[in-house]
């Protein structure tokens, strides 16, 4: 996606910025013409021994003028070009953050979360410095070096030339000088980058620091990331410290050429006494778009590079794609029929041959050994991928990619293993995303789910933050936040992903038996490693071995098998039996 729209869309802002520029640049050097005439109306007062006030009075309110109608053309200038260039940042965040949104989660398990944020962020910025400063001041230059020059070579051509001689020399070494300072700020940024991460993942793992005692470890890390932040930033001052003594050289050297070239062509009467002072300022005007030269064309080329890698996030498309917009009543049936998935980008079988059937008013209980593919169900279900070994996913008798998928999801509740909970209240985390929720029904959910009551003894209540992940409350204070969260939903199909996992027993069973009801009418599919989970849930147990289903059944059913999850079982019980000894 290129930036030509964006240029066609914002098309009259640009034609005007264009036109402003050009107004505020001839009005600015007029004012040469104007000290011009000042100097040789002074000159010829000081010849005929006669002072005339009221006509320097004239000649300060003709400066005046123009440095104001300058001034407000340059005003106008970045009213329209710099706030064209802030909308183009703006649409290009928002372009960037929904297509995000719409890619699948293969796409986003390969992508670093750092480098997104550079793309939304340094890289649409540095885009925006092309839309905005490096077109306003490249037509600045244009526009200034056409005037001035224009203006000079009227006055005199040998003149200009002695002028204009050295001034590409002192270009190119500040264009050199800017490359060399864009390039350890490169570097620099890049380092301070480095060091925030690191400060960020160190406050996020803080309390396993301490655990391990690797306080000190860390702190060496850091210093040694500061240390090398601190020689590349020394390196940058020092290399941006040549940067003004170069820029006076090359004012200075103009001036030096003015005055003496002009002296002696003052002296053959070739030029008057006012045309050696306009070409001072001419120097000064010209000094700006020589410097500038080279820093528009770093910003170019740094946009050149962002909008790159901007072009391919966009350029590339989801693999799991909506083709579906009508809306219709989901009952929640669902059915898997031999269905075979791969990981992609691990080659690992996930899943071989799975059937099952699940109706409205039903629940799935499914178990087996990390690894077997238990949660692979759910991101099937979910869509973050879609079936590519063979079978068939159906719900409703209807295959799961010709449903509405974002209306789909709409009628699924999920709770995940991780249990994410947002930097917020605790309030906002359950209402998520339904901010419409009666408070009455929230408080009944979390009775239910055994959280109401410890919400209750915090301080502020409902209202306590949550803090980044959740990092101010326990896992099973987590599990049961994100537990009420689906329920609140209310959705015809619920999963539930190990959810009890951070909870004791007790807690486990009384949570067990209040949202029994909850359940009901509901297709409802639990994975759990803790088997009296689905003993005092489920209606029948699938138990997965490989991305195989090797045992199915009710839960007596299953018990009487005497396999392998008739072992786990009788590990996990004696487990419990000897807690409460």
């Amino acid at each position: 996606m290129s930036l030509k729209k964006y240029f066609i869309r914002y098309k009259w802002y640009y034609v005007l910025g264009i036109l402003f520029v050009t107004l505020s640049s001839v009005f600015s050097n007029y004012q040469a013409i104007v000290v011009r005439k000042a100097t040789n109306e002074i000159v010829y007062e000081i010849n005929q021994q006669h002072f005339n006030q009221d006509k320097f009075f004239v000649f300060l309110l003709y400066l005046i003028g123009l440095s104001v109608l300058s001034g407000v053309f340059m005003f106008l200038m970045r009213q329209t070009i710099i706030v064209s260039s802030r909308h183009i940042e703006y649409e290009q965040k928002n372009e960037l953050y929904e297509h995000f949104q719409k890619m699948d989660k293969q796409f986003l398990k390969m992508q670093s979360v750092g480098d997104l944020m550079n793309k939304i962020g340094e890289d649409v910025g540095r885009v925006r410095m092309f839309t905005g400063p490096a077109v306003m001041y490249l037509v600045n230059v244009i526009v200034t070096l056409i005037s001035v020059i224009s203006f000079m070579l009227h006055v005199s051509p040998l003149l200009t030339v002695a002028v204009l001689l050295p001034l590409p020399v002192f270009s190119f070494l500040i264009f050199r000088l800017s490359k060399k300072i864009n390039f350890l700020s490169t570097h620099v940024q890049e380092q301070l980058s480095v060091i925030t991460s690191f400060v960020q993942e160190s406050i996020s793992s803080i309390r396993l620091i301490k655990i391990h005692s690797k306080e000190r470890f860390f702190e060496e890390k850091l210093k040694n990331n500061n240390d090398n932040y601190s020689h590349q930033f020394v390196l940058l001052g020092k290399t941006e410290a040549l940067f003004q003594p170069l820029m006076t050289m090359m004012v200075g050297t103009g001036i030096i050429v003015t005055v003496w070239l002009g002296s002696i062509l003052l002296a053959q009467n070739k030029i008057e006494p006012g045309n050696i002072t306009e070409f001072v300022i001419y120097v000064y005007r010209l000094t700006w778009p020589f410097t500038a030269l080279g820093w528009v064309s770093a910003l170019i080329q740094r946009a050149s590079a962002s909008q790159k890698r901007i072009n391919e996030l966009l350029n590339t498309q989801p693999k799991i794609i909506n083709t579906n917009y009508d809306t219709y009543k989901i009952d929640g049936h669902i059915r898997f029929d031999n269905v075979s998935f791969e990981y992609e980008e691990s080659k690992m079988m996930a899943l071989k041959n799975v059937s099952f059937e699940v109706v409205k008013g039903e629940v799935l209980g499914i178990t087996g050994k990390v690894g077997s593919g238990k949660s692979t169900i759910f991101q099937l279900l979910l869509r973050f991928y879609d079936v590519n070994r063979g079978g068939q996913i159906l719900i409703d008798n209807k295959d799961i990619q010709k449903h509405n998928l974002y209306w789909l999801r709409r009628h699924m509740a999920y709770v995940s293993q991780d249990a994410f909970l947002f930097n917020d209240t605790v309030l906002n985390n359950i209402i998520f995303p339904d901010r419409e929720t009666d408070m009455q029904r929230v408080i009944d959910i979390c009775i239910k789910v055994e959280i109401h009551d410890t919400i209750m003894s915090w301080p502020d209540q409902y209202n306590t933050m949550i803090g980044e992940k959740g990092i101010n409350v326990s896992g099973g204070q987590r599990q049961r936040i994100a537990l009420a969260r689906a329920l609140l939903k209310n959705a015809p199909i619920l999963l539930i992903d190990d959810a009890f996992s951070a909870l004791d027993n007790e807690t486990e069973q009384k949570i067990i038996q209040n949202i029994k009801e909850e359940l009901k009418n509901k297709t409802v599919i639990i994975i759990a490693q803790k088997l009296s989970v689905l003993q005092s849930l489920a209606d029948k147990i699938m138990y997965l071995k490989e991305g195989v289903v090797t045992e199915c059944g009710t839960p007596y059913e299953l018990l009487k098998m005497n396999g392998e999850y008739r072992k786990i079982y009788d590990i996990q019980m004696t487990k419990t039996i000897i807690q409460y000894l």
